[in-house]
């Protein structure tokens, strides 16, 4: 049996007053959220606050299961992800234009983990806004065995093939960031046991 997700009632005061800073509220919360959409926001809500990136989340522009849009500084984002020691480069680089401030470009960047890695994504379709970036957290990561000997990639590419539509299965993420000791709280509510 699945564990409930949480309503705004059962989540700490701290975190209500980060996910309002997103305009994230109670009735959009709990009246315009089902609860796969709301547990998708509260598992990327714990893994960018706890990597300390929920701050670079400007507004939010779409949410779909497992998967979080967001305007934000995209040219701060890269030098962030570019510099950190976890998270593989971003794929390619910003083209600066006048008057346009970055190009419309295709890039990501995925973290070095080998269970749920978060995935950021920067599209270049034309609807695709210049500043508004995805992130989603898959449950094997597709570069998370190349720390690996040669026979090993193998394995772990097969095995993120195998699972690569997982990180639309909020539920199954949320078990993965319990089991690495991510903070339970907003995954399971105010004074929720987390076995």
């Amino acid at each position: 049996m699945q564990r409930p997700v949480p309503k705004w009632s059962q989540l700490r005061q701290y975190d209500k007053a980060l996910l309002m800073q997103k305009g994230l509220n109670m009735i959009w919360f709990d009246q315009k959220m089902n609860d796969e959409l709301r547990l998708t926001v509260l598992t990327l809500y714990v893994k960018l606050n706890g990597i300390h990136l929920w701050n670079i989340v400007g507004s939010i522009a779409n949410i779909k299961p497992g998967r979080l849009e967001f305007f934000c500084d995209v040219i701060q984002l890269r030098k962030i992800l570019t510099s950190s020691p976890f998270f593989y480069s971003p794929s390619s680089l910003p083209i600066l234009k006048w008057p346009s401030i970055l190009l419309k470009e295709e890039w990501e960047s995925q973290e070095k983990r080998y269970y749920g890695a978060l995935h950021f994504k920067h599209f270049d379709f034309e609807s695709w806004p210049v500043f508004q970036v995805e992130a989603h957290i898959d449950e094997v990561g597709w570069r998370g065995g190349l720390w690996m000997q040669p026979p090993l990639q193998l394995v772990s590419l097969v095995h993120h093939g195998i699972t690569k539509s997982s990180y639309k299965k909020p539920y199954i993420i949320r078990e993965i960031l319990l089991r690495q000791g991510w903070d339970s709280v907003p995954l399971l509510g105010v004074g929720v046991p987390t076995r």
